[in-house]
């Protein structure tokens, strides 16, 4: 025979195993349900608590040293901090030698050309820069171009720019061109000791070819 048991509602006898009352209708066996309720908010409450703790270990973002102007922390404005890229490898004379002067390569009605430096940049494999001084003395905007180069005794396949030459009337331009040296024997600029190219220009507007001249030099030691 079933254990009897009362009724938490009425008062009647039901049996335990009950799941509701057969003259009430009320549910039995709340206990256990309210038993998980209290877990299940006993819980809530430690995740909420243990993810309050750890934001207050966190540093707070307003102590962090601020990068916005560009400058290191106690580091002057001006002054590039300790950690900015290693100097380019230059191999022309010092600008700050008195008696150091560009090298001349092209002067005419068109343009004229100047030797600056050759250089490497920390970080990028494979090329090697050239800077020449470029003034345009034409009364258009002109795009430059170097081709058919050689550096030493073999042939560059290519002498690019990051950005197209392009100078306007009267101006003056320092964009460097690239020498990719990945299909060459040398890796680095002071390997090159003579470069020769070809100076390009041309009229940005209407295309017309205005100076094709080839140069050869020793790089100034």
């Amino acid at each position: 025979m079933a254990k009897l048991v009362k009724c938490k509602t009425c008062g009647s006898q039901i049996a335990k195993s009950a799941k509701r009352c057969p003259n009430c209708g009320a549910r039995q066996h709340k206990g256990a349900f309210a038993a998980i309720a209290v877990v299940i908010v006993l819980a809530v409450v430690l995740i909420v608590v243990v993810s309050i703790s750890g934001n207050d270990t966190k540093p707070s973002s307003s102590s962090a040293p601020s990068s916005s102007s560009g400058t290191a922390p106690g580091t002057a404005p001006g002054t590039a901090p300790s950690s900015s890229p290693a100097p380019a490898q230059d191999i022309s004379p010092s600008p700050s030698d008195p008696e150091a002067s560009e090298l001349q390569l092209l002067d005419d009605d068109i343009i004229s050309v100047s030797f600056v430096r050759l250089y490497e940049v920390a970080g990028v494999d494979g090329a090697i820069y050239l800077q020449l001084q470029m003034q345009n003395k034409t009364d258009s905007e002109i795009w430059v171009a170097l081709t058919d180069g050689a550096a030493n005794d073999e042939m560059i396949p290519t002498i690019g720019s990051g950005v197209p030459t392009y100078i306007l009337p009267g101006k003056s331009s320092q964009n460097p061109f690239i020498i990719f040296t990945s299909a060459l024997s040398i890796s680095s600029a002071s390997e090159i000791h003579d470069l020769t190219f070809t100076i390009y220009v041309e009229d940005r507007e209407t295309g017309a070819e205005l100076d094709r001249e080839t140069v050869s030099f020793s790089i100034p030691k």
